[in-house]
C-alpha cells in the first residue's frame, strides 16, 4: 500500500543513509521499523497486564511445585549437580525411588 507521511528531515536523511548502507529499500526499512515498534508495544502491553495481575496475586510457587521445577532442571556441570540459585528452596522431597535427593 502506498502512503504519504511527514518525517523530520534529519530522521529521513539518517534513514536513507542507513537503508543504503545495509542494502534495503526505504519501504523495507520503514516496514521493518513499524513492525518492530508494534511488536515492542505488544510486549509492553503483555508486561503491563502481567504486572497488573501480579500486583494483587502472588507469583510465588508453593514448595512442592518449586521442588518439582527445581528437579526438572538440566544438570549443568561435569559433576552432575544442579545449579543453586539465590533464595531458592532446596528440594524437600526425599522419598526413596520417587525423586533422587540432590542436596
Amino acid at each position: 500500500m502506498k502512503t504519504a507521511i511527514s518525517i523530520p528531515d534529519p530522521v529521513f536523511e539518517a534513514a536513507e543513509k542507513f537503508a543504503h548502507r545495509i542494502g534495503i529499500s526505504r519501504s523495507q526499512l520503514y516496514t521493518k521499523a513499524v513492525e518492530e515498534y508494534l511488536k515492542e508495544f505488544q510486549n509492553q502491553s503483555v508486561t503491563k497486564k502481567l504486572n497488573e495481575i501480579y500486583s494483587t496475586e502472588s507469583s510465588r510457587l508453593d514448595r512442592v511445585d518449586h521442588t518439582l521445577q527445581y528437579l526438572s532442571l538440566q544438570k549443568d556441570n561435569k559433576w552432575g549437580h544442579f545449579p543453586i540459585f539465590a533464595n531458592a528452596y532446596l528440594p524437600i522431597i526425599h522419598t526413596p525411588g520417587l525423586f533422587p535427593a540432590y542436596c
